[in-house]
């Protein structure tokens, strides 16, 4: 098994920080599994966090200019480029440490870029900008053309619109790119469902009694104080079901069910435990006035009708399948990591 990724699903994971990411590349180095980052990729997560680091200081400094006129604030700037600088070592330790295969820049020459920009074929299509894209396809595709015989091959990308076509609500590698290589390229839009998918099925098995400090009555009471923890001041671009979306926060957590779990050994030390169910959730906010005034909203409360000139507060329960994934360290007995997934949870297209 392989595994590329591209540059908007490590952007979509915390810049490769977040807990989930780290289960991931945890169990694909215990499994031997070959993750694969085009170095392009690496260089645009950098950049990407940059221009990110820019833009959310330059609001930074803004609100505390603000707060400054009503209270006391700490003086505190921001090194963007020493931040940047850290992030950038970091990131290349972390590959390191996890061994992800950094795959180099193919040898394309611009002529080629240019010429190719041209046929109106993917990962171009109709523009002739998306060169960076043609680069990521190249390094994927010339890393599975060197193989003799080429392993299982995923491609995880959130860019469906220049790598993908879809048939029957399913994204495939377009007609286009798989007719490149001989052996069919699986796609996936998210990491988590490849981990649960791909990757938590290949792990050992093991049952609750192989741990014994740890009953069935304490896995259910972890995790629901776990999810309450993780899921309070949860924010989020939007959740199926709500009538309501871009930038939403989950305010409270109001019940818990568990369905069912799953308990599998991830190393000599670690024992990951993946739990299912459904959550109860109050979700906050916004809704224009324009809309409010002249659609019918159902399930929607409204919390404050003028919150500002052109929206109104408003909020929403409802009931939302998750996915939540805990790292038991034997050795320290208790739980290490946790990353929970809300299944129907939409994420706004960065690019």
């Amino acid at each position: 098994m392989q595994i590329f990724i591209d540059t908007n699903v490590i952007v979509k994971e915390g810049f490769f920080r977040s807990k989930s990411s780290l289960l991931f590349l945890k169990a694909a180095k215990f499994l031997g599994i070959e993750v694969i980052v085009p170095e392009i990729v690496i260089d645009e997560v950098k950049g990407v966090f940059s221009s990110k680091l820019r833009e959310e200081t330059s609001k930074y400094d803004s609100a505390r200019k603000t707060l400054a006129e009503l209270v006391k604030v700490d003086e505190h700037a921001i090194d963007i480029c020493g931040e940047a600088s850290k992030y950038s070592a970091w990131l290349d330790d972390h590959m390191r440490l996890y061994n992800v295969h950094v795959m180099p820049y193919p040898r394309v020459t611009v002529r080629e870029i240019v010429r190719e920009s041209y046929k109106g074929q993917k990962p171009f299509g109709d523009k002739d900008t998306q060169y960076k894209d043609f680069i990521i396809w190249k390094t994927l595709s010339g890393y599975v053309k060197e193989q003799e015989q080429p392993d299982t091959t995923y491609f995880v990308t959130n860019n469906t619109k220049d790598f993908c076509e879809q048939r029957e609500n399913q994204f495939f590698l377009h007609s286009q790119l798989q007719q490149e290589v001989s052996n069919e390229i699986i796609v996936y839009t998210d990491l988590r469902k490849l981990f649960q998918e791909r990757i938590f099925p290949s792990l050992k098995v093991r049952e609750i009694s192989d741990i014994p400090e740890l009953s069935a009555d304490d896995v259910r009471k972890v995790a629901e104080g776990r999810l309450e923890e993780e899921l309070s001041l949860y924010s989020v671009y939007g959740i199926c079901g709500l009538e309501f979306s871009n930038e939403v926060m989950i305010s409270s957590v109001l019940g818990t069910t568990i369905r069912d779990w799953e308990i599998a050994e991830l190393d000599e030390d670690d024992i990951l435990i993946s739990v299912a169910g459904s959550v109860d959730v109050e979700v906050e906010g916004f809704i224009e006035k324009h809309d409010l005034y002249h659609e019918s909203y159902e399930h929607v409360i409204v919390t404050d009708p003028n919150w500002n000139e052109w929206v109104a507060a408003v909020s929403q329960t409802i009931d939302t399948p998750f996915q939540l994934d805990m790292l038991y360290s034997r050795d320290k007995k208790k739980i290490e990591e946790c990353a929970v997934q809300l299944i129907n949870e939409i994420s706004e297209v960065d690019y």
